[in-house]
């Protein structure tokens, strides 16, 4: 199916983070702007929900060098 549609299907090793690179790097970048927010504005981890949307919607602005000079939003 997958070769007859043009797909390469690939086996990965699963839990392994060298094989997820992109979005490994993804995550940390999120993570580690949730915590800058949260300790600059002296919130508890209860509000880190609050603190992921506002991580992601400053990810979606912020420039891109790929698509320059638009923003992905």
């Amino acid at each position: 199916f997958f070769s007859s549609n043009g797909i390469a299907y690939r086996f990965s090793c699963p839990h392994t983070s060298p094989q997820n690179g992109k979005a490994e790097r993804m995550i940390r970048t999120t993570n580690d702007i949730m915590r800058t927010l949260l300790l600059q504005a002296n919130l508890t981890p209860p509000f880190w929900v609050e603190t992921l949307h506002t991580a992601t919607y400053l990810l979606n602005r912020r420039p891109s060098c790929t698509i320059a000079p638009h923003t992905p939003h």
